[in-house]
């Protein structure tokens, strides 16, 4: 029998509860969510549970991203390791990025928008790279893709390879905002049958006064 991977918490107590624990070690996560959200929240949630290295593909000013965290309520330190790349520098020279992955660690790649837009093939060979990586260090991916139009030619092989989908989606109108989560694929777990409704603020929390179906 093979043995039970190890779980890494998603920094959100009510959310550990519905994935049986939270991610499972080796596993690809991504997250699709409105590009004029507060999706970032998720991962820097993430941040408070394990170390992570956080590559970012349009922002190349780390002291930006460590005063965006400092401005949440989400509780800190946290171990992050930043690096800065571009799509091509990404996809040409991969293994000068993922070798910086730590063991049991979370590696984020903020956004994969950019790597998307790039041969089909060029990608996947990075996909499937960064899987290895992944496995051999007992660490978790995680994906931030935006929700734009026309929808980056190779999204769909993005869902199809990585092995957790969360969904984020906001609604908006002229007197509220909600947002509500949708865990639409596990690999190895349990999908959802029912969207979680969030408050998304200065940090991240279950909305308790309705019920978003």
């Amino acid at each position: 029998m093979a043995a039970l991977k190890r779980r890494y918490s998603t920094g959100l107590t009510f959310l550990n509860s519905r994935l049986d624990g939270g991610i499972p070690s080796g596993k690809l996560l991504t997250l699709t969510a409105p590009a004029g959200s507060q999706s970032e929240l998720l991962l820097y949630h993430l941040a408070t549970s394990q170390p992570m290295l956080y590559i970012s593909t349009t922002n190349p000013a780390e002291a930006e991203l460590r005063a965006a965290i400092e401005g949440t309520a989400i509780q800190s330190p946290f171990d992050l390791d930043f690096m800065h790349a571009t799509p091509r520098e990404l996809l040409e020279n991969s293994d000068q990025y993922l070798e910086r992955i730590r063991p049991e660690s979370f590696v984020v790649i903020d956004s994969v928008d950019g790597l998307e837009r790039t041969g089909y093939d060029q990608f996947l060979s990075f996909v499937n790279g960064l899987k290895n990586h992944l496995r051999e260090t007992d660490s978790v991916g995680v994906f931030h893709a935006l929700d734009t139009e026309p929808m980056p030619e190779s999204r769909r092989l993005t869902l199809k390879r990585t092995d957790y989908v969360w969904r984020l989606e906001q609604l908006v109108n002229s007197r509220e905002i909600n947002n509500r989560l949708l865990v639409t694929k596990a690999r190895g777990g349990r999908a959802l049958t029912e969207p979680i409704p969030l408050v998304i603020s200065d940090h991240v929390r279950v909305d308790t006064s309705r019920r978003i179906a």
